[in-house]
């Protein structure tokens, strides 16, 4: 059974391929056009040391052309010619590519995408031209502030983790002389069936939807026991070997020139992994608690000291930990007072008050949000469903960022006093203004290690202990959103 609104009349019915292939099908009789995504576990952290961007490059040329539709334009025609869309992006850990169509062309293009993951070309002559268009993505990447951050964050991680990779690409990681061997390589070591997640959207019924996903992916072969390559996966947090950030950037300022006239802090942290602890939901929780704008709140006591104009919590998980940070857009005032605004900072997080009644507001507040949750596009529909497979329960595919099943005050706590130690934390000064004495080679980042951190409170232990927040495997009935 998959969680849904109430205001979802879409039928949904999941089945596992024979070859490992995970699938949900999604029937709408009032859909306007037909979708498709799938998901690969794979991404630009699983790049070989001398190929950055390679999961990135690969993304690329999946498209250009297969053993039964050999045209390097055929996918993109047909979907052009047929009132479609479609692309694809790489991210840290998974891949995902999507299109959707006019419903009479669905199974035509269906069967087009499915052989990118069954028999590709690797088309020898699109090689050259595939790598530019990386390249050029690169390039338009150069004036982005968000990428310029994203390599900053790559920097600041050991080297011999893949978090340190650069990840997009460009000509000269990736203009090489075995490069379509090596992708070649890449594709049968990576991209496993037990890593492909599908979700199909139509007007037909669940059972044809099922019959559909198995006629065009039961073929993709499952490459796994054949792999040189095996990923290193964390089962949780604890067994990391090295914390992700690198010692002698952490506790400390580092000063980052920016290319507009922009001023934010950013505090990295980095903690468990949210998918360990789905029926808790700990940061939307600690989320919904920093970001309220009440009387005495953080973003208030910041206005009111003219420190900032406004606040933002982000965060990203991978099975191995969670990458959480707060962002707070400065005020002249607040630039000059940034080590105020990092104290105030951490005395709001170490004097949190963690109530029962506060996580009992968000669940009633994320249960009618959900409850009344409208259908998306089908393109984004599926995408999300297609990523969010890969990481929970499918039951959960719908709701796991609305559940709240489960208030723990202690672990909670223990969640906060983590965040609380400062000795981690990588911290982020956007500013043009000072001395910036280090060049980043790639993106030609300006940037300063400053002066460490004043000491802000007590050492608080890193890790949490594993055996008190071991995750048991959960069922789906237990999951499932109260009514």
């Amino acid at each position: 059974m998959i969680c849904k609104s109430n205001q979802d009349d879409c039928k949904y019915e999941y089945l596992q391929l024979k070859n490992g292939v995970k699938v949900i099908c999604i029937s709408d009789i009032n859909a306007d056009r037909s979708a498709c995504a799938v998901s690969i576990k794979t991404g630009s952290y699983d790049d070989p040391n001398d190929y950055s961007g390679l999961a990135h490059f690969l993304e690329h040329m999946l498209f250009m052309g297969t053993e039964k539709y050999p045209s390097e334009n055929e996918f993109f025609d047909y979907i052009s010619k047929y009132g479609g869309e479609s692309n694809a992006y790489t991210d840290n850990k998974l891949t995902l590519y999507y299109f959707d169509i006019l419903h009479r062309k669905f199974k035509g293009a269906l069967d087009r995408f499915s052989y990118f993951f069954k028999k590709p070309l690797f088309i020898e002559n699109t090689v050259d031209r595939e790598i530019m268009a990386v390249d050029s993505e690169f390039k338009k990447g150069l004036n982005s502030e968000s990428y310029r951050i994203r390599r900053m964050l790559e920097i600041c991680c050991h080297p011999d983790l893949p978090e340190s990779n650069f990840t997009v690409g460009n000509l000269e990681t990736l203009k090489k002389p075995q490069i379509r061997n090596k992708l070649i390589e890449f594709w049968s070591q990576n991209y496993h069936t037990a890593d492909i997640s599908v979700c199909l959207y139509a007007k037909e019924s669940p059972e044809v939807l099922k019959n559909m996903a198995i006629e065009m992916f039961k073929d993709v072969i499952n490459n796994k026991n054949n792999c040189s390559n095996q990923k290193i996966l964390y089962d949780n947090f604890k067994i990391m070997e090295k914390y992700p950030f690198k010692p002698e950037f952490c506790n400390r300022i580092i000063k980052i020139k920016p290319l507009k006239d922009i001023s934010k802090l950013q505090i990295n942290i980095i903690l468990p992994s949210e998918y360990l602890y789905l029926d808790i939901n700990p940061y939307e929780f600690i989320e919904y608690l920093l970001i309220k704008e009440e009387q005495g709140s953080l973003i208030n006591i910041l206005k009111n000291k003219g420190y900032s104009f406004g606040l933002d919590i982000d965060y990203d998980s991978l099975d191995s930990y969670t990458h959480f940070s707060i962002s707070v857009c400065l005020t002249s005032k607040g630039c000059k007072n940034y080590l105020e605004v990092i104290k105030e900072i951490y005395f709001y997080l170490k004097n949190l008050k963690i109530s029962e009644d506060d996580y009992i507001d968000l669940k009633n507040i994320r249960n009618i949000e959900f409850t009344f949750l409208e259908k998306n596009h089908p393109i984004e529909h599926v995408e999300n469903i297609c990523r969010a497979l890969q990481y929970v329960p499918y039951g959960n595919v719908l709701n796991y960022k609305y559940l709240f099943k489960k208030f723990d005050k202690k672990f909670l706590l223990d969640l906060i006093g983590l965040m609380c130690s400062q000795e981690k934390w990588l911290v982020f000064l956007i500013n043009q203004n000072g001395k910036f004495d280090e060049v980043e080679n790639i993106y030609n980042i300006q940037y300063d290690l400053g002066e460490f951190l004043p000491s802000l409170g007590e050492k608080i232990s890193e890790i949490i202990p594993c055996d008190s927040y071991k995750c048991d495997v959960l069922k789906i009935e237990d999951l499932l959103m109260e009514k």
